[in-house]
């Protein structure tokens, strides 16, 4: 994956920025989000820096001390003035966030509490807010449309694959498939369902294998969480969208 010499630049959280609690880690590792459950705060960054570049910084379980600002634990991958990020997690001095590059890769890592400013969250959503064409990694897409009969309604509709880049599967037929279908009304800019045989159903009905996922829109991100029950193995539908232009 390439993150400006391998994709990346960073924020300065502002204080006057109050009403985003972000989760706080302790073990030291940043993978990114994890979870869209309600009560997990998400909110986007900017880099705000006075440096040229904002390296990422290792994990603990990488390097023992860190995250810290000692040099061996800065990371090549790097962000610039203006780049945009999904923060998560907020450490004493480190913010952990996810960068998504052109291509939809991402990378998640530690940042610099004092290089990230963070965006107030948007705080009105309209279902016309989520329609389009999404496109998540390299074998996800979702599209999102309003339906004829309700003005609140949306129809969301999604493939993911596993191996479809990889000619050695594709040649031996190994590649896996997904999908995901439901017909919904969001709460503002959140929603989640459970795929029933004919039916979208509540999130907390169904089976357990059923297939349930979690959406939530955070400045021009569409962030998706599933059960990795919607596929094959190893597909799922987890990840942060882009719009397609």
């Amino acid at each position: 994956m390439a993150i400006r010499n391998n994709v990346l630049g960073a924020v300065t959280l502002l204080a006057s920025v109050a009403s985003v609690s972000l989760a706080h880690a302790d073990d030291g590792n940043c993978d990114g989000f994890q979870s869209l459950d309600p009560k997990v705060a998400i909110a986007i960054g900017k880099v705000d820096s006075n440096t040229d570049r904002v390296n990422f910084v290792k994990n603990r379980s990488t390097q023992n001390s860190c995250p810290s600002n000692d040099a061996a634990c800065r990371e090549k991958g790097y962000l610039v003035q203006g780049d945009q990020v999904i923060v998560s997690t907020i450490g004493e001095n480190f913010v952990c966030a996810d960068y998504v590059n052109s291509k939809g890769l991402t990378r998640a890592g530690w940042l610099p509490r004092s290089a990230i400013a963070i965006v107030p969250n948007q705080t009105s959503f309209r279902p016309e807010d989520w329609v389009g064409q999404w496109k998540g990694g390299p074998e996800q897409k979702i599209s999102i449309e309003k339906t004829a009969k309700s003005n609140s309604d949306i129809k969301i509709s999604g493939e993911a694959t596993f191996g479809a880049l990889d000619p050695a599967r594709v040649k031996r037929g190994a590649v896996n498939l997904g999908e995901i279908s439901a017909t919904t009304v969001p709460d503002g800019g959140s929603l989640a369902f459970t795929m029933g045989d004919d039916k979208t159903l509540p999130y907390t009905q169904g089976d357990d294998y059923d297939c349930r996922v979690r959406m939530r829109l955070v400045g021009s991100f569409l962030l998706v969480e599933d059960n990795r029950n919607c596929g094959g193995m190893n597909v799922s539908f987890s990840g942060a969208y882009q719009r397609r232009k």
